[in-house]
C-alpha cells in the first residue's frame, strides 16, 4: 500500500468500513504500513536502529542465552523494504531468555494441583492479555522435577503446533506452559507493544515458512530466526501510538456500524410485521430503502420465514379451524404419501413427547406444536453400489444432484430399476434434504418429476401428508430455526445428521387454509426478494424459500 493509497484509505474510511470485513481488513492494512515504516514519517533527532541494536546486544550481553543461537537475517528471508534508519534484526534477539514449556507426566497425580501455578496450553492463547486462569494447573513439585519454563508478567507467548500455531498472547503474571508454546522475556531496550504488533502482522510469515504436511510445525529455532524489522525506539512509540489511535477509530465506525445494521434489521423486520398485518403498501414502499447490501437481503429472507412459521405474517381466522383439528384428521384418514394404519400405528408408538425445553417460540394459540415424523413420511436412499451403475435404468440422485434452484444434470448416474427400490422414488411436491457433507441441510422442494428418480442413501425424502399443504412444509424447513436445529445436531466429525434427527424436528402446525395464506404471502414477497437481489447484481434468484413453478 503506497502513501497514496492511505490517504485515499484515509479519506474514504467510512465507506471501507462498510465493505464486508472492511474493518478487519483495515486493521490487517494499518499494521502492515507500521511495520514497514509508511505509518508514520521518519525523524533523524531520534537516531537509528543500528545504535538501538548495539545497546540490545550489549544488555543481552548478560544474558544465558547467546546471540550464537540464532543467525543472521538472511537477505533472501527479508519480506518488504524498510526504512534506511531502521535495521532487519533475528526475532530472537528481542529477548533476554525463552524456551517452551513440557507435559508434565499425566500417571503423577502429585504433578497437578487446583491450586498451582498457571499452566496454559496453545489453544488458550487469544492474541491478546492471557486468561488469569488457566484451563489446568501444575505444583511445585512438576516445577523441580520437569523441564518446566516459568513466564514473567509481560512475556511473550506464541503457539507453536497445529491448528492455534502462531496464536499469540502477553502474560499478566507468571505461569509456565506446554511444549507446544514458546515463551520469551523481551529486552528492555523495545517497546513491547510495538513488538506485540509486529508479531501480530507478520505470524503468517512464520507460520508460511512452518513444517508439517498435516499441521503446521514452528520450531523454537524458526522464532529466533524470524526476521524482525527494529526501527528506532522514538519512533516505535510513535508507531504504537498511531496504531492505537486509528484501531480505536476503527472500533468506533465499526460499533456505529453494527448500530446501523441493527436500526436496518429491525425496520426490516418492522416492514416484515407490516406485511403480517396486511400492509403490503407501505412495506414494499420501504424494503428496498432497509435492504442495501446483500446482508441485508439474507436477513429479509430469514425474518419473512420466521414470521411465516410463528404465525405473524398472515392473520388468523376462526373459521380456519386449528392445528389440532388438523392434527387429528392427519391420524384418522389414510396417506396418499403411503401411510397406512399399521405404519401409523408404529410410527405413533415410536414418538417422543414434546418437552418444553423443544420449543423455541411462541405461535398462535390456533396451531399446534409435531413432529415431523407425524404429518409425513420420511426416509433415506438406497445404498447403492457405485460399481452398479449404469448408462441407462432409473436416475439415482446423490447430495451433489441438488441444490436450491433444483437438480442438475451434470454426471448424472442411473441403475437398473428393481420393484424392491419403489420406496426410494420421488414424487412430485417431495422434500429432497442433505444428511452428510459440507451442505448438510441443503434441501430442495420438487415441483416437476420429469422421470423416475429414486436417492442414495446420503439424501433424506420428506412425503408430506396430504392434509398439509407441503409448499408450507418447506418453508418451515428452511426456516433459521430448523436450519439452526441442524446445524447444532450435525456430527461436527463427519458433518451428518441422522434419520431420527430429521423425524423429530419439531414443527408449528398451522390449520389448513392458514397454510395456503401464508405460501400465497411469502411467494409475493419473494418475488420482491428476487428482484432486490438482481438489483445487487447477483442474478438469478437463489430460489430459496420459493418452489419451482
Amino acid at each position: 500500500m503506497t502513501p497514496n493509497d492511505v490517504k485515499i484509505v484515509a479519506e474514504n474510511i467510512d465507506d471501507f468500513i462498510e465493505v464486508p470485513d472492511g474493518a478487519e481488513r483495515l486493521r490487517k492494512a494499518v499494521l502492515t504500513l507500521a511495520v514497514a515504516g509508511k505509518l508514520v514519517t521518519q525523524n533523524k533527532d531520534e537516531g537509528t536502529a543500528e545504535d538501538l541494536y548495539a545497546e540490545i546486544l550489549a544488555e543481552r550481553s548478560s544474558s544465558k542465552k547467546s546471540a550464537k543461537e540464532f543467525s543472521q537475517v538472511d537477505s533472501a528471508e527479508i519480506p518488504f523494504d524498510i526504512p534506511k534508519t531502521w535495521k532487519w534484526v533475528p526475532f530472537g534477539s528481542m529477548f533476554l531468555d525463552y524456551g517452551s514449556g513440557s507435559t508434565p507426566s499425566r500417571a503423577n497425580d502429585e504433578y497437578y494441583s487446583v491450586k498451582g501455578v498457571n499452566w496454559y496450553k496453545s489453544g488458550e492463547l487469544n492474541d491478546a492479555v492471557l486468561p488469569i486462569e488457566a484451563v489446568e494447573k501444575v505444583s511445585e513439585l512438576a516445577l523441580k522435577e520437569c523441564r518446566l519454563r516459568i513466564f514473567k508478567p509481560k512475556d511473550f507467548l506464541i503457539a507453536m503446533y497445529g491448528a492455534t500455531a502462531g496464536r499469540i498472547a502477553v502474560s499478566n503474571s507468571t505461569g509456565t506452559t506446554n511444549q507446544a508454546v514458546w515463551s520469551g522475556t523481551p529486552v528492555k531496550s523495545i517497546d513491547d507493544r510495538y513488538l506485540y504488533y509486529y508479531i501480530l502482522q507478520s505470524r503468517q510469515i512464520l507460520i508460511d515458512k512452518s513444517s508439517g504436511a498435516a499441521q503446521p510445525n514452528i520450531s523454537g529455532e524458526k522464532i529466533l530466526a524470524h526476521s524482525f524489522a527494529l526501527p528506532p525506539l522514538g519512533e516505535q512509540k510513535r508507531i504504537v501510538k498511531k496504531v492505537e489511535e486509528v484501531m480505536k477509530q476503527l472500533d468506533e465506525l465499526e460499533a456505529k456500524k453494527r448500530e446501523r445494521d441493527e436500526t436496518r434489521t429491525r425496520l426490516a423486520r418492522s416492514a416484515m410485521q407490516s406485511l403480517g398485518k396486511g400492509e403490503s403498501k407501505i412495506a414494499f414502499d420501504h424494503l428496498a430503502e432497509l435492504v442495501q447490501t446483500p446482508t441485508d437481503l439474507k436477513e429479509l429472507e430469514g425474518a419473512l420465514l420466521t414470521l411465516a412459521v410463528s404465525g405473524k405474517l398472515v392473520p388468523q381466522d376462526k373459521k380456519d379451524g386449528t392445528g389440532e383439528e388438523l392434527y387429528v384428521q392427519i391420524h384418522e384418514e389414510p396417506s396418499k404419501a403411503g401411510d397406512n394404519s399399521i405404519e401409523r400405528q408404529k410410527k405413533d408408538k415410536d414418538l417422543v413427547p414434546i418437552s418444553d425445553d423443544e420449543i423455541p417460540f411462541k405461535i398462535s394459540k390456533s396451531w399446534k406444536w409435531v413432529r415431523l415424523n407425524e404429518v409425513s413420511n420420511i426416509n433415506g436412499g438406497y445404498a447403492f453400489k457405485s460399481q452398479n451403475f449404469k448408462d441407462i435404468g432409473v436416475r439415482v440422485i446423490k447430495i451433489s444432484d441438488f441444490d436450491e434452484d433444483g437438480l442438475k444434470d451434470n454426471k448424472i448416474v442411473r441403475h437398473k430399476y428393481d420393484p424392491t427400490l419403489s420406496q426410494f422414488e420421488i414424487n412430485n411436491e417431495n422434500i429432497l434434504l442433505c444428511m452428510t457433507g459440507g451442505t448438510v441441510g441443503k434441501s430442495y422442494f420438487v415441483k416437476n418429476i420429469s422421470e423416475k428418480m429414486v436417492t442414495n442413501q446420503r439424501v433424506a425424502t420428506i412425503k408430506i401428508n396430504h392434509c398439509l399443504i407441503p409448499e408450507y412444509i418447506n418453508y418451515v424447513i428452511l426456516s433459521p430455526y430448523i436450519q439452526k436445529i441442524i446445524s447444532e445436531r450435525k456430527n461436527s466429525t463427519n458433518d451428518n445428521i441422522s434419520m431420527d434427527d430429521i423425524k423429530s424436528f419439531v414443527i408449528p402446525l398451522a390449520p389448513f387454509a392458514e397454510q395456503k395464506r401464508i405460501v400465497k404471502k411469502v411467494e409475493e414477497v419473494m418475488k420482491l426478494v428476487a428482484q432486490l437481489r438482481e438489483a445487487f447484481g447477483e442474478g438469478k434468484a437463489s430460489g430459496r424459500g420459493r418452489p419451482k413453478k
